[in-house]
């Protein structure tokens, strides 16, 4: 399970695409803020997408026209 919080320019709704080690593995949407900003939370449950070691995990902005706006993650 990750979860995190976006700036207020990711509107309510707004799908955002969760990858590990290069490979989309869900799309989750942008929830309504709380005192502690506006979130989003994934489960990976896929096991495959992980390895030993390190592994990459990026977000990206869904578009309307379905293109990723990769997300930087801090």
């Amino acid at each position: 399970m990750i979860w995190g919080t976006v700036g207020d320019e990711v509107t309510d709704g707004t799908e955002l695409a969760v990858a590990v080690n290069g490979t989309v593995a869900t799309v989750v949407p942008v929830v309504a803020p709380d005192p502690g900003g506006r979130r989003f939370a994934a489960l990976l449950a896929d096991d495959r997408l992980f390895r030993a070691g390190a592994n990459r995990l990026d977000l990206y902005l869904v578009g309307p026209d379905g293109r990723l706006r990769q997300l930087s993650i801090s």
